[in-house]
């Protein structure tokens, strides 16, 4: 008779953005670089997180050097209590990737929205910018992480 099988759970932690060993590159709040009047990192342990994003005009970037051109799917991970309709954009390399943003009922419940695949032209320094293009209800989203998955 066969043993059952065996689950195995792995979690992965990273506090700062981090390249993990897949390749999946993570650019999280915590050292991401906020420009504006109103949106600020907001840090607790395990959950940091670019906060009172009211003013739709405020923005969100991280500069990074790619060790790898090609195709990456990129993935939003954020926050909203507020009405969806909410519209971002996600831009690098010339490119622009829009996603249209859902209520998650709860500023403390996250979601990830899979934005689009990008391609990267180029290795070296690039620099990813989120911001908002149509802001629907009190406050944009809490940015949590964005992440760049090689295909």
């Amino acid at each position: 008779q066969k043993a059952p099988a065996q689950r195995v759970l792995v979690l992965e932690v990273a506090e700062k953005s981090t390249r993990h060993p897949d390749g999946r590159i993570v650019f999280s709040a915590l050292d991401a670089t906020v420009h504006g009047t109103k949106a600020k990192l907001e840090t607790h342990p395990g959950n940091h997180r670019i906060g009172f994003w009211v003013n739709a005009a405020d923005f969100v970037q991280w500069k990074f050097n790619f060790p790898r051109a090609g195709n990456y799917d990129v993935k939003l991970t954020y926050s909203a209590a507020g009405p969806s309709g909410t519209k971002a954009v996600i831009t690098l390399a010339g490119q622009s990737l829009p996603g249209t943003l859902k209520t998650t009922g709860s500023w403390y419940r996250y979601t990830t929205l899979p934005v689009a695949r990008i391609k990267i032209p180029k290795t070296g320094p690039h620099i990813i910018t989120v911001k908002c293009t149509k802001k629907i209800g009190g406050a944009v989203m809490n940015l949590k992480a964005v992440t760049f998955r090689p295909r």
